[in-house]
């Protein structure tokens, strides 16, 4: 069981480089380094159909999972997109070309590219363990789970909604999002993102040791607290 898991990361690993790699080359010839947080959400919708499809996993339980990581995976991208239409690159990667200066295509393909990769292959590790051994009955701690995510779902959606039309008034350049979900947490459509990834583990919790792949809502949940440190008019790093 274990041989196989590994195998299966070891696959995962490999597509995980090379998607990222090609989104690196596609950034560096549009000079926009923020094509990164366009290229997180859809990173999770191939890395899981690749699973899924390569265990021809048709059970009910790899199904539900995959569809949730698909519904988040195309909203956040999309919401990304549409955000950074007809805008320049992102302020925060324009500061990160001035700070490395002639270094900066290595640093960003080490720093943000391959990171953002390594990343997303740990948070996955729910879902790829789901897609790989998820066959049997659906049982409570699944039903928990979805109910967890869709909350998270829609405290992101409407998080995300709130500071998209924020971000869209000329006025509210260089100030901080402070209305609606903002005003009671910094960054809710952080919390959204971490009950998202919490549920799907807990989906992963009634198969054999399952219990191990909390290694991805801990991996999210740690980046989440380190951003959520900084306040800024724009998010910092867009999960």
């Amino acid at each position: 069981m274990a041989d196989i898991f590994l195998d299966t990361l070891a696959h995962g690993a490999l597509f995980v480089f090379i998607y990222m790699t090609l989104w690196y080359v596609v950034a560096t010839v549009a000079k926009r380094s923020d094509l990164i947080d366009v290229a997180w959400g859809l990173g999770f919708i191939l890395l899981t159909m690749l699973i899924l499809v390569s265990y021809e996993n048709a059970s009910f339980r790899p199904i539900l999972v995959s569809l949730l990581v698909f519904v988040w995976g195309l909203r956040l991208s999309m919401s990304v997109f549409w955000r950074n239409s007809g805008r320049g690159e992102s302020s925060r990667y324009r500061k990160l070309r001035e700070e490395w200066g002639k270094y900066f295509f290595l640093r960003s393909y080490l720093k943000i590219f391959m990171f953002r990769g390594v990343l997303l292959l740990l948070v996955a590790v729910p879902v790829v363990y789901i897609n790989t051994f998820g066959g049997g009955e659906l049982e409570f701690l699944d039903f928990l789970g979805a109910g967890l995510w869709l909350l998270g779902f829609l405290f992101e959606a409407a998080s995300d909604r709130q500071l998209s039309k924020f971000l869209r008034v000329p006025e509210n350049k260089g100030k901080a999002m402070e209305g609606g979900l903002w005003l009671i947490f910094s960054h809710p459509n952080y919390l959204g993102e971490a009950a998202e990834w919490w549920g799907i583990f807990l989906m992963a919790l009634p198969l054999p040791y399952g219990y191990l792949t909390i290694v991805g809502p801990l991996a999210i949940t740690l980046v989440i607290l380190k951003n959520s440190r900084n306040t800024a008019t724009e998010e910092i790093f867009e999960i």
